[in-house]
């Protein structure tokens, strides 16, 4: 009760990691997906301090011949973030995607899945967080409000994890 926590959104729907490249544009939104994260979080560490990143991302990438170079960008875009934040061991907390009934992970799916997996194993102080069980909101590609907030309980769990075994 005595802690104030502030979030900084900085989600991209549909944007793959390629548009989270220093300076990368992504048309359908007119952003500057990494550009305007950086420095959203930078102006709220003016007033507070970063506890962590949680990132929900991969849908866009789960082509065939995006989702292989996948793992490789999303460590990059990891160490970039720590980096231009200046705060090496931030944690870096990675939800897997959903899956939903009528909608059969493709192989590139697949392959993002196992990366989010293996990087939330080899990168120091990051998380996976399993969307295992929870549902979608009738669309297959968005998760019901109950879901939501279930998986917003297990991010919490993974951050508390990951914080907890670098102290």
């Amino acid at each position: 009760p005595d802690v104030t926590i502030g979030l900084v959104p900085a989600a991209i729907g549909g944007s793959p990691i390629a548009t989270w490249d220093p300076g990368a544009y992504h048309d359908k939104t007119d952003t500057h997906p990494y550009d305007d994260a950086i420095a959203r979080a930078k102006r709220a560490m003016q007033d507070g301090i970063l506890r962590g990143v949680l990132w929900h991302q991969g849908e866009g990438d789960s082509g065939e011949k995006k989702s292989v170079v996948y793992k490789e960008k999303l460590i990059e875009l990891i160490k970039r973030f720590r980096k231009d934040l200046g705060m090496p061991e931030l944690p870096f907390i990675i939800g897997q995607l959903g899956q939903f009934e009528g909608k059969p992970w493709s192989p590139g799916r697949k392959v993002v899945n196992q990366a989010h997996i293996e990087v939330a194993e080899e990168i120091p102080h990051a998380g996976f967080v399993s969307s295992d069980g929870l549902t979608d909101k009738g669309d297959l590609t968005h998760f019901s409000a109950d879901s939501l907030k279930e998986f917003g309980q297990r991010y919490a769990e993974v951050y508390l994890q990951v914080v907890d075994e670098g102290s």
